[in-house]
């Protein structure tokens, strides 16, 4: 009679861990310091500014179809969008001009209020992107409500509603110079990819420029020995012809 077999102790593998509940990223978001929140606030602001520019310029083709209607608000989708994309990244030489006739951005209410707007308006194009483009509007906007009035910073007064947004902001020359200066080998390696990048282009430049001073050489070496070939024809009949004559 066969002993029996050892049966070898098994462990049942619990399910895997679950991720974050929407609670947890609410108190998250709650806890995250301010100056975080507001630099990932202008961060979600830019791309939707950037995917509703992409949209807006696909919509304007509805005028092929005759929809006049979807390209005129496909062109006002493309303005808002690049004057919110030129807010957020503080040109100094637009941001005066946006101040003075687009005022309201510069207060978070102003600012939210009007990325509902340009949200609503997206859907308005009746394209797919137009569509996502609102969605993704419309819940910025409301990310933007929650953090101004749930957020402790904003309950406790210490950020007003109605303050500047771009007073945090650093504009785009600083940043760049701050990136700079923080990531100095980053900045290196992009100076020598641009270098190379120069170098690679001028060598290209200097071979085309061969290639069509060599295709010139050679038309004109054509054009003259067809030249001389013809004169050389007529020389010929001139002698004939004064042959025929005399």
């Amino acid at each position: 009679m066969a002993p029996p077999s050892s049966s070898s102790s098994t462990s049942i593998a619990g399910p895997p861990p679950s991720g974050p509940t929407l609670s947890e990223r609410i108190a998250a978001i709650q806890n995250m310091d301010i100056s975080r929140v507001l630099r990932l606030m202008r961060l979600g602001n830019v791309f939707c500014s950037v995917f509703q520019i992409v949209a807006g310029i696909g919509g304007v083709f509805n005028l092929i179809a005759l929809n006049v209607t979807g390209a005129l608000l496909s062109m006002y989708v493309v303005l808002f969008g690049l004057l919110f994309l030129l807010f957020e990244c503080r040109l100094k030489s637009m941001e005066s001009r946006i101040r003075a006739n687009f005022g309201f951005l510069f207060s978070y209410n102003g600012r939210a209020g009007f990325i509902f707007f340009i949200g609503f308006l997206d859907f308005g194009m009746g394209s797919a992107m137009g569509t996502v483009a609102g969605i993704l509007m419309c819940l910025n906007a409301f990310l933007n409500l929650f953090i101004m009035l749930k957020h402790p910073e904003f309950a406790s007064g210490a950020v007003r509603k109605d303050a500047d947004p771009t007073t945090g902001y650093a504009d785009s020359k600083e940043a760049a110079q701050a990136y700079l200066h923080s990531n100095p080998q980053s900045g290196r390696s992009h100076l020598e990819r641009a270098v190379q990048d120069m170098h690679a282009l001028q060598a290209d430049h200097a071979t085309k420029l061969a290639t069509v001073v060599d295709r010139y050489n050679k038309i004109e070496a054509s054009t003259k020995a067809h030249y001389e070939a013809f004169v050389g024809e007529l020389k010929r009949y001139r002698i004939k012809l004064y042959m025929l004559v005399v």
